[in-house]
């Protein structure tokens, strides 16, 4: 198994949670599970949390300080990924399901959210499950230095082990998935659905206009064509599965009702 690293198991001051060792023993697996009480959901891996540990500071305010604002903002999470497994789909198939949330540090891609999807992915392997990964995210975290670049060629190397096992991975990509992210896990999936309108892309327009256009709008104008980067766009060149317009008022999430009927499909070629 891979050895635990002091980049994502500090939980900030004031937390506390009781990690529990797998009937394998293994450290990888799972090590915290808690039922959310209606018998759909089981939270895994809810114990990985960020952390500071190159001591990161800039412009006079620290990420330790980031983070705890980031953990407030968000009722008490101390990782930008969710890991759960859901029942989806009319026929009730039970998947895993990864969850950027973007409102915690723009649902970027640390040490601890890294290790939380590639667990997932070991856990779906093991389990054999299908696994969604839902994409909300500005990219790697700066804050965490190289070290957070890492987290792309770890999780794919997880990815591919699922592959090789024959399983679904489904990613859903939502307004905006930009960066680390969508340059690997989020394009590596077997299908990949997009909200209508969404931005998806590695750099954002303004950083590519500041740095390889050096501010001339005439140019960069003429070399990226308009909208380059929308999930329509990304549709019309091959890079999506599927493009789900969403429909305000209805209550529901369609990018996340097309993904859960999808699943039904896929999920029957999976050995039980």
């Amino acid at each position: 198994p891979r050895r635990p690293s002091p980049s994502f198991r500090a939980l900030p001051a004031g937390l506390t949670l009781s990690p529990r060792p797998s009937a394998s023993g293994s450290t990888m697996a799972a090590m915290d599970v808690e039922a959310n009480g209606d018998g759909e959901s089981t939270i895994l891996f809810d114990d990985v949390a960020s952390t500071n540990f190159l001591d990161f500071a800039f412009g006079g305010r620290s990420y330790s300080a980031q983070l705890l604002e980031s953990t407030n903002k968000t009722n008490g999470k101390v990782c930008a990924i969710q890991v759960e497994v859901r029942t989806v789909g009319s026929s009730g198939v039970r998947v895993v399901w990864c969850k950027h949330d973007f409102r915690f540090m723009g649902g970027s891609l640390g040490c601890a959210e890294g290790e939380r999807i590639a667990r997932a992915f070991e856990y779906v392997t093991a389990q054999r499950l299908p696994i969604i990964v839902e994409c909300c995210t500005g990219g790697a975290r700066m804050q965490e230095g190289t070290l957070s670049l890492m987290q792309m060629a770890k999780v794919s190397v997880a990815v591919e082990a699922q592959r090789r096992n024959g399983l679904p991975f489904i990613s859903l990509l939502k307004d905006p998935t930009y960066g680390g992210v969508s340059a690997s896990y989020a394009m590596q999936a077997d299908i990949r659905v997009a909200v209508g309108e969404s931005r998806i892309g590695f750099a954002g327009p303004g950083v590519i206009l500041n740095t390889m256009f050096e501010m001339n709008q005439e140019k960069f104008d003429a070399a990226c064509p308009a909208e380059f980067q929308s999930a329509e766009y990304l549709m019309e060149h091959g890079q999506l599965d599927v493009v789900v317009v969403p429909e305000k008022g209805e209550g529901i999430d369609p990018a996340a009702a097309t993904v859960a009927a999808v699943t039904d499909v896929i999920a029957k070629l999976v050995d039980p």
